[in-house]
């Protein structure tokens, strides 16, 4: 049994042999640790697990900016009789995740038309789709919107769907020497140069770097490390030879990649160019993220501390550009880069927080009272005395306290994955 089989076996619930498995036996076991964990913390939120392991959305309204290069990323499967599925992966900043959006449209008429939804959208300039009511959502990042209540298609909010913008996939060389939860894989359909479909698992991340070489079908970026352990350049595999062509070496690009369980190489399937203050800017949203994590609130550093970390960015931007380091105080100064962090950072009275999605149209006062919030949550179920009775903000129907602890949850296994791999 491959790999690949493996994972099917195991996010459809079914036994794995060990014995069988060619090769991955770590990375199987893994996931099977994960997937428990993750079920701990829904049954200790109080959702429900729908048969096959999901849970209602209805809790929280979900955005996905849509990824796919493909536009039909469909594939024949039989079930007793032949039926089609659609995957459409993207980035929902309300999960802070890489997600898929799983469709059989051969199967049900929400799913038709969720379809059609998000073929409409990612034809045209926007991609983003929300989902909204009684989806399904198999933890941490996999939607089934079969039941859902309302889908739309809605304005993008500028920075809020830039993939390069998005803390939580952000990645430096330290994190591309391991592969991350195995549980937060996801099957996709990529269409090969033969125009055949193939599934692959993957993850998706983003990193920026200078391009040292390349070949026709990879290249070689030097990406920052924050540890003096390595500082090796790494070689990414190209899915588009269309992106190939707009490469220049020397230059320093913003990189979307898919990770794979085994490969040696990730896949590069899109780029954005880049400045010395993009570098600056990655590397600090990547280490405010983490810190996040690592907090039980939304409090990220105190400003006096972040001044400190800024001057340390700049001197492994001055490591690793080197030359191609175009220093401008007008771009590059501490402020500028904080306000470039923003909408996912911001700094209110000498300290700066993490803005979430979900609370992204709050006041100064009311992050503050978030803050606070999350502070008197424990890990699991909050005591009575401690359950909020007031929202904090605009869409009150929300369930928001619903909300606030699953995804202080999320975050619990965010770090923990971070810790563990």
């Amino acid at each position: 049994m491959d790999l690949y089989s493996a994972l099917d076996l195991v996010n459809n619930g079914g036994p794995v042999d060990y014995s069988a498995i060619e090769r991955g036996h770590s990375f199987i076991k893994n996931c099977i640790d994960d997937r428990s964990f993750l079920t701990e913390f829904c049954d200790g939120w109080g959702h429900s697990y729908r048969k096959g392991g999901s849970i209602s959305g209805d809790f929280l309204p979900l955005t996905v900016n849509v990824l796919n290069i493909d536009e039909s990323p469909a594939k024949q499967v039989y079930f007793g009789d032949s039926v089609w599925i659609v995957v459409y992966y993207g980035i929902s900043p309300e999960l802070e995740n890489f997600v898929t959006i799983v469709l059989w449209p051969s199967r049900s008429q929400t799913s038709k038309t969720t379809y059609q939804q998000v073929l409409n959208t990612i034809s045209g300039k926007n991609r983003v789709v929300t989902f909204q009511g009684k989806y399904s959502l198999m933890p941490p990042n996999e939607i089934h919107p079969s039941w859902v209540d309302k889908i739309d298609v809605v304005e993008q909010e500028s920075s809020f769907y830039e993939w390069k913008f998005y803390p939580f996939i952000k990645v430096v060389g330290d994190d591309l020497l391991f592969r991350g939860s195995p549980s937060n894989y996801r099957k996709i359909f990529l269409r090969n140069n033969r125009s055949e479909i193939e599934e692959e698992y993957v993850n998706v991340k983003s990193i920026i770097g200078l391009v040292l070489d390349k070949r026709s079908d990879q290249v070689l970026i030097k990406v920052p490390h924050l540890t003096n352990e390595s500082r090796r350049p790494f070689w990414f595999s190209i899915y588009d030879v269309n992106i190939n062509k707009k490469i220049e070496i020397g230059k320093l690009y913003y990189f979307l990649i898919l990770q794979t369980p085994l490969a040696e190489n990730s896949l590069l399937i899109e780029m954005r160019d880049a400045g010395p203050h993009d570098f600056i800017a990655h590397i600090l949203s990547y280490q405010f993220y983490r810190k996040y994590l690592e907090s039980d609130s939304l409090f990220v550093d105190t400003y006096e501390r972040y001044l400190h970390l800024f001057k340390e960015v700049e001197e492994v931007a001055f490591a690793v550009l080197g030359r191609n380091f175009g220093y401008d105080s007008r771009i590059l100064s501490s402020s500028f880069i904080l306000q470039y962090l923003q909408p996912f950072f911001k700094n209110i009275g000498e300290t700066i927080y993490y803005i979430p999605k979900i609370i992204s149209n709050i006041s100064n006062s009311e992050v503050e009272s978030f803050d606070k919030l999350l502070s008197s949550l424990s890990s699991y179920n909050p005591p009575s005395k401690n359950k909020p009775n007031k929202a904090v903000v605009e869409n009150k129907s929300w369930k928001r306290h619903n909300t606030v602890r699953f995804l202080k949850g999320m975050k619990r296994f965010l770090l923990t994955r971070e810790i563990r791999y």
